[in-house]
């Protein structure tokens, strides 16, 4: 499990040791309690005569010739049984495996999924949205998967502590959101087409992400070399967000649970 944090101690007679060594036990834990549910998703683009054949399993090999378009991460949000003894695999990823080509629609491409176990499968686009950079994929597997535990995010900025006081004894209802406040350590999370896990430690930041998309929130990590698609975990080990790679700098966007949730929600409703 590759990995980079970004945390130090000051000598192994510094009171920070201990603290290290927790926070790097606390991440370990958040990772493993993730990183099921994460897999690898490679696009390629095919000439005619390969994409004639699509109704049969195309597997690596056989187009290894050409360049992958995109290859980024995902995370599992559904696994249902079948009557066939298979499993269907929803998988989220970034609308990036179309965008970063020149004009390819969905059916110009072939998605491969790879699973942990190194398995790679050619999955189908559901849908897909430009705006919040999504795409659901799905795929059928011979073995069933756990799927990615997704939580509400509520977002906590610095306060007036006066602001507080006139509401400070008022009963509140419970809420299942999770808390998210600046400087909060998050990871993210990925997986290589090979089927190793990467991982980044990094905090969450309010900073405006200068994003034509208002909804999305932003993290900064000291050693940036996730992909696109992965997922954005908190100490919990509980996915927040989908996380978007800006190559070449520390501060990166991920779109939050809540919008990914919804989005998802009304397109199994209404399609």
């Amino acid at each position: 499990m590759e990995g980079h944090e970004c945390l130090s101690g000051h000598g192994p007679d510094s009171t920070d040791c201990g603290k290290f060594r927790d926070r790097k036990l606390l991440v370990r834990s958040a990772i493993l309690k993730a990183c099921g549910s994460v897999v690898s998703v490679v696009t390629y683009d095919l000439p005619d005569d390969m994409l004639k054949r699509r109704g049969s399993r195309l597997m690596v090999p056989c187009y290894s010739s050409k360049e992958p378009i995109f290859w980024g991460s995902g995370i599992v949000i559904e696994c249902e049984s079948n009557a066939s003894g298979t499993y269907y695999l929803t998988v989220l990823t970034t609308a990036m495996i179309f965008k970063r080509t020149n004009n390819l629609q969905p059916g110009d491409v072939v998605v491969d999924v790879g699973l942990p176990d190194g398995e790679e499968l050619e999955a189908r686009v559901i849908c897909y949205d430009f705006h919040y950079n999504l795409v659901a994929l799905k795929v059928e597997s011979s073995c069933a998967m756990p799927v990615a535990n997704m939580k509400l995010v509520d977002d906590v900025l610095p306060m007036d502590p006066e602001e507080l006081l006139p509401h400070s004894f008022q009963l509140r209802p419970h809420s299942d959101r999770v808390k998210l406040v600046p400087g909060e350590l998050v990871i993210g999370l990925g997986r290589h087409y090979r089927g190793d896990l990467i991982n980044a430690v990094g905090f969450y930041s309010p900073d405006p992400t200068g994003e034509e998309c208002t909804e999305l929130y932003g993290a900064y990590f000291c050693n940036h070399i996730l992909e696109d698609g992965g997922p954005l975990i908190n100490r919990m080990g509980q996915v927040i967000g989908i996380k978007f790679h800006t190559r070449g700098h520390p501060y990166t966007t991920f779109l939050p649970t809540n919008i990914i949730l919804k989005w998802w929600s009304h397109y199994k409703k209404f399609g």
